[in-house]
This record gives C-alpha cells, sequence and structure tokens, in this order.
C-alpha cells in the first residue's frame, strides 16, 4: 500500500521522513487516561515532519476521505497502544484508510503455550495483543523482523519489513574493520535458522543450539553443532532481539572455544535490558532505534531505520 501522509506519534523516531505529516497533541489527563487531537487547521505549509525538523505539510481541514495514512509508533506499553488506538479512531472517522507501523512487535516473543497440562496454565500474550491490533481495523499492519512467523498468523493484514538491508549494511561495516578476515553468519538457535538462510548472505553458516536439561526441560548451556565451520573466521551472530543478552553470551563463548577469531553481534531490536557492560566480549553490536533510544557506547552501533 502507497501512503501519502505519517502521524508519528514517538517525537524521537521518524521514519518515514519524506510524506506529509498530519500534527497530533497528546493529552494525559490525572487519572492517567489518554486522549489525542488531530490539529485541523486551514493553513498549509511545506516541508518535512516536524520530528525531521520542517513544518506540518498537510491542511486535513479538508476531507481525509480515501487519504492513505501511516500511524507510526513505538510501542512498549499499553498507554502507547492506546494513543494508536485513538488516532486510529479519529483518522477512521474523518475517512481516512489507515495502516499501522510498529516498529517493534510487542509480545512477539509470546508466541506460544508452553505450560498448559501441567501444574500452571499461562496466557498466550501475542494472541491476546494481536487481538487488540486486529479491533482497530488497519487496513495494514507493518513491523520491523517480528521474532517468528506466529505474528504473521494472528495479525490480520500483516507485513513484516525484512531486516536484509539492514544487515548487511552491518556485514559491510564489519567487512571494513576486518579486511582481511573470513566470516561466517551464525544462527543462535533453530528458531533463527530459517531466517538466517533467508538473508543470502553467501557466508558460511554456523548453528548454534541451546541445550536443555532433558528431565526437566530447563535451560542449562549452549553448543555449536559445526564446529569445524568457526576456527579461524570473524563469527556474526544474527538475531531479532537483543534484551539481556544471556543466550548470546552463552554462545558466545562456544564459538570462541570453536577457535573464533573474534565475534560480532547483529540484532535487529535494541532492548539492552541490563545495559552493555556485560556484553564486552563482543568485538561491536549493532542494532536500529525500533525499540527505543541506543545505549551511547563505542561497543554499539545503531543504524537508524529511516536510512534502510
Amino acid at each position: 500500500m502507497q501512503y501519502t501522509s505519517v502521524v508519528d506519534l514517538d517525537p524521537d523516531f521518524s521514519v518515514f521522513r519524506e510524506m506529509r505529516f498530519i500534527k497530533t497533541r497528546k493529552i494525559k489527563f490525572p487519572a492517567g487516561e489518554r486522549h489525542i487531537v488531530i490539529k485541523c487547521s486551514a493553513e498549509i505549509s511545506h516541508g518535512l515532519s516536524e520530528a525531521a525538523g520542517g513544518d506540518v505539510a498537510y491542511d486535513h481541514s479538508e476531507c481525509l476521505a480515501g487519504e492513505k495514512v501511516l500511524v507510526s509508533h513505538r510501542v512498549k506499553t499499553m498507554d502507547d497502544f492506546m494513543e494508536m488506538a485513538l488516532t486510529v479512531e479519529t483518522l477512521k472517522r474523518l475517512g481516512a484508510v489507515v495502516g499501522l507501523y510498529l516498529p517493534y512487535m510487542p509480545y512477539g516473543r509470546q508466541d506460544r503455550i508452553t505450560t498448559d497440562g501441567g501444574p500452571e496454565a499461562e496466557s498466550f500474550s501475542l494472541k491476546v495483543f494481536a487481538r487488540f491490533v486486529n479491533s482497530l481495523g488497519a487496513a495494514q499492519v507493518l513491523s520491523f523482523d517480528p521474532h517468528s512467523y506466529v505474528t504473521a498468523a494472528l495479525i490480520e493484514n500483516f507485513q513484516a519489513i525484512k531486516p536484509r538491508k539492514f544487515v548487511a549494511t552491518a556485514f559491510s561495516q564489519i567487512a571494513q574493520e576486518c579486511p582481511d578476515c573470513e566470516l561466517a553468519v551464525v544462527s543462535p538457535d533453530d528458531g533463527q535458522n530459517k531466517k538466517v538462510r533467508e538473508l543470502k548472505l553467501g557466508l558460511p553458516i554456523v548453528y548454534g543450539d541451546k541445550v536443555r536439561d532433558s528431565r526437566t526441560g530447563k535451560l542449562c548451556g549452549f553448543q555449536v553443532l559445526n564446529p569445524e565451520a568457526v576456527k579461524g573466521r570473524v563469527c556474526v551472530i544474527a538475531d531479532d532481539i537483543l534484551d539481556a543478552g544471556g543466550t548470546f553470551i552463552g554462545l558466545n563463548e562456544r564459538l570462541m572455544e570453536a577457535g573464533a577469531k573474534a565475534t560480532y553481534l547483529v540484532c535487529s531490536h535494541g532492548v539492552y535490558s541490563r545495559g552493555v557492560d556485560h556484553l564486552r566480549s563482543f568485538a561491536r553490536i549493532f542494532t536500529t532505534n525500533s525499540y527505543g533510544s541506543q545505549p551511547q557506547d563505542p561497543l554499539t552501533v545503531c543504524i537508524p531505520l529511516h536510512t534502510l
């Protein structure tokens, strides 16, 4: 779908800078409820979106009937989602055809139920969140590199934005840092194997996996399934989410034991829930700004989504 206008609900995140910008005003009532006002003005000015340093570029005091508008927000809390929902309702009431852009898909990792039938029962969190998204009736829902293919099955009119260009940009910078090195791409576990193969980087693929206790099913270690592909190479782990980073630290130890010359980490979404100090065994970490502002540290490189 080709959009002509955008609503950027996150003032620090503007990806679609060449679109016309529809201005909104956020209100938070004393009890915490969110409210959205779309500015209706007869004035027309030209330029980029306000988040990109320009002026309001669309006079929506005229009817929005048939106008294709993309609502963009880095949704991390249900307050964020409510802001998006209120904006969608207002735009649709004005006649617009509305699409959603959630660069990071909340609850994407909670994409299955593992405890039903035992002493505990857990929520199917992604399915619940998908129902909220579907209730908005969006013409399209875009998200950058969602965690699993379950997302597309649960969210209506869903389209994943592939991370190929981001990964290729990161690998290009790594190759510049290590011009005489042989590179290998590392899939950290079975769930990432298909996505890594789809990148088609033309490099050897190292397959990692988690080791679980056969009695309890709990994670107890990591392994490299084809260590012969590691020795003497610079290994680059490619995954979608960097949260605390425990999986990558454990796998990195096995890669170094197998003879890796150095290791890099390339992850689409940088959550960094424990910061970066415990990740200094990596030569460099590449992420985007899909989740939020990224750490200002020599170890980390943020490739903004608007550049991809």
